[in-house]
């Protein structure tokens, strides 16, 4: 018999007056890979919060193992006083990693998200990009029970969020049930077994044909330089980029698909493929 990992039953939670929740009720199974969607300011950080403990609730009850582990990575991570190496020497020490261990993993990870240059830097001097990364090292040094996830992707670049995936897929191949923030579509369909929408005060569980595809334009070019340096630090907005020896292609908001357009053929590029 599948138990679930957390249940919420009918849960209310309120911000003064305002009401974020009222009397929801959710089963989360052991193994489950969860996609939360909505508007911003819905209810969906809230939601996360309260899986773990990190905020109280109105009424109702959250019922879990009071030794379940949590990992979390937060949509905006603090910029703190330290660097970021000894950031991540600290949380390796709390999770009681041994310093082979921590050596092994902080070396691999490091490499992974190109963050070797940057962990004798102060974390109050990264940009928002590079602390996400450091919040996603922090949160893959050990598994958890469950990996919390809030608006992931933010910040990263392409390559990142292609090795931050990559490793998120290993660990639900591994047993880690995975809830996750976010709004990519590419990122829903790639990660998600199940998916809920948060909206008007109650969670509802939706199906993948749901989410409208024309959320993200695709986009082609004919390859320009040898490497992508160029892409993925002057053009905002991009998402999923991959490239081969002819072509880089990448996902955009429908919304920014005019201007990124725009950008791409100033720059020189010539558009080969172009859906939404």
């Amino acid at each position: 018999m599948n138990i679930p990992i957390i249940k919420i039953k009918n849960l209310v939670k309120k911000y003064d007056d305002r009401l974020i929740f009222d009397d929801v009720s959710l089963d989360i199974m052991k193994g489950e890979s969860i996609a939360l969607t909505g508007h911003n300011g819905m209810g969906k950080s809230t939601l996360i919060k309260i899986l773990c403990g990190l905020t109280s609730i109105t009424s109702g009850e959250v019922i879990r193992d009071k030794n379940l582990k949590f990992n979390y990575i937060p949509e905006n991570f603090s910029q703190l006083n330290i660097k970021a190496g000894e950031y991540i020497k600290l949380i390796g020490e709390i999770e009681g990693i041994s310093k082979d261990d921590f050596a092994k993993k902080t070396n691999y990870l490091y490499k992974e998200f190109n963050l070797e240059n940057m962990i004798n830097t102060s974390m109050k001097n990264l940009s928002k990009g590079t602390l996400q990364k450091i919040s996603v090292v922090q949160a893959l040094l050990s598994k958890p029970d469950i990996l919390l996830l809030d608006e992931p992707l933010s910040g990263q670049d392409s390559d990142s969020q292609k090795t931050f995936i990559r490793m998120v897929r290993e660990l639900i191949k591994d047993g880690v049930t995975v809830i996750m923030s976010c709004h990519e579509v590419f990122l829903i369909d790639q990660l998600s077994s199940r998916i809920l929408q948060v909206k008007d005060s109650k969670i509802l569980e939706i199906k993948r044909t749901d989410i409208s595809s024309d959320e993200y334009a695709s986009m082609t070019f004919y390859k320009k330089e040898a490497n992508k340096s160029f892409v993925t630090p002057n053009i905002k907005g991009i998402y999923d980029y991959h490239e081969n020896e002819d072509y880089i292609e990448f996902k955009t908001k429908v919304s920014e698909s005019n201007r990124v357009l725009a950008e791409m053929i100033n720059s020189g590029y010539t558009l080969k493929y172009f859906e939404r």
